[in-house]
């Protein structure tokens, strides 16, 4: 949970709650097994939402440690560790982004199946 704090709070813990209810949403279609197009746009958009959060997250980040570097001379190891932290918050949202787009593509292919059941 370390890196919930080192990616920004505000972004890693606001997508957290994103991976919450994309789950929560996933689960619900699963469970009524009935495909509903305002249930799966929203997944998809909020998946979608992730994304650019988490790039959003990773720009604001970049900006603020370069307007540092500019007052006060850092060496390379913090530039390094710095970078790596910035990229926290873009890796979470693509995980959760994948996370919604299997989710999704999973629930496709099992309503197909039971189609051709019938």
């Amino acid at each position: 949970m370390k890196f919930l704090n080192d990616g920004g709070p505000l972004f890693m813990y606001s997508l957290l709650l994103l991976l919450a209810v994309i789950v929560f949403l996933l689960i619900k279609v699963f469970i009524s097994k009935t495909t509903s197009p305002k249930s799966t746009q929203l997944i998809n958009s909020i998946g979608l939402f992730t994304l650019t959060f988490g790039i959003l997250g990773q720009i604001i980040g970049l900006l603020s440690a370069f307007s540092y570097m500019q007052q006060t001379p850092v060496s390379q190891q913090v530039i390094a560790a710095g970078l790596k932290i910035s990229f926290y918050p873009t890796v979470f949202g693509i995980f959760i982004f994948l996370i919604s787009k299997l989710g999704l593509i999973a629930f496709t292919w099992s309503q197909k199946d039971e189609a051709s059941k019938s």
